[in-house]
């Protein structure tokens, strides 16, 4: 029985070789999808954790862990708990939470700019625009902050560089081409705002597929 039961599972489960599993840990983890799943997240925040300057820290806390886990056997609910459990202490290195947390501060920024951007008046709709530019703007430095090495200040400066050059290079495209200018008027007014929301939004769709946690984005455009 037991071979039949090594034979059926996945080559790879999270964090460790199912083909080489014989506890009865072991083998619940790997015969279950959503314990699978937990286990790798578990396994990329512990890798994180362990280069951060209380690295030794987390490794005995670990060890500590891993025998309290093992002592749930098979038993999933015991298991899922265990893992749930780990994964709060490693929240800070733990990426689904980071982003999907940082994608639900997202949606609140939109709500947050609904109004001025329904409103239908130019300047309030292009306030809000602004608004909602800097809050997507400030989640995005949270995440390259908590993911990179790139120093805080230094990405706050990017930003600012990035939103002038847009700003100008937008506007000129639209407002002052030669065959109009300098009569073009303001018609595209909103656009630079409007266009560098979408930059920002790329950018964050990047972030999340350079950390693997791209299937966020997908969930949330279904």
């Amino acid at each position: 029985l037991l071979c039949t039961t090594l034979w059926s599972l996945p080559a790879l489960a999270a964090s460790f070789d199912c083909s080489k599993a014989t506890t009865e840990t072991e083998l619940a983890i790997c015969n279950d999808d959503q314990l699978s799943a937990l286990d790798e997240r578990m396994s990329k925040a512990y890798k994180r954790a362990r280069l951060s300057q209380n690295g030794e820290q987390y490794k005995n806390e670990q060890l500590k862990w891993l025998k309290e886990r093992d002592r749930c056997l098979g038993e999933k609910q015991c298991l899922g708990n265990a893992y749930n459990q780990i994964l709060i202490k490693l929240s800070v290195f733990d990426y689904e939470t980071l982003f999907s947390k940082a994608m639900e501060d997202r949606l609140e920024c939109y709500e947050a700019a609904d109004e001025g951007l329904t409103s239908g008046y130019d300047q309030l709709m292009l306030n809000a625009k602004n608004e909602l530019n800097g809050c997507i703007q400030k989640i995005l430095k949270n995440l390259i902050s908590s993911t990179t090495e790139a120093d805080p200040n230094s990405i706050d400066q990017q930003f600012v560089q990035l939103q002038e050059a847009h700003e100008f290079l937008t506007y000129h495209i639209f407002n002052t081409r030669k065959e109009c200018s300098p009569f073009c008027g303001t018609i595209y007014e909103l656009f630079p705002a409007s266009s560098y929301t979408a930059l920002l939004e790329d950018t964050f769709l990047e972030i999340l597929k350079a950390n693997e946690v791209g299937h966020l984005w997908e969930e949330i455009s279904e």
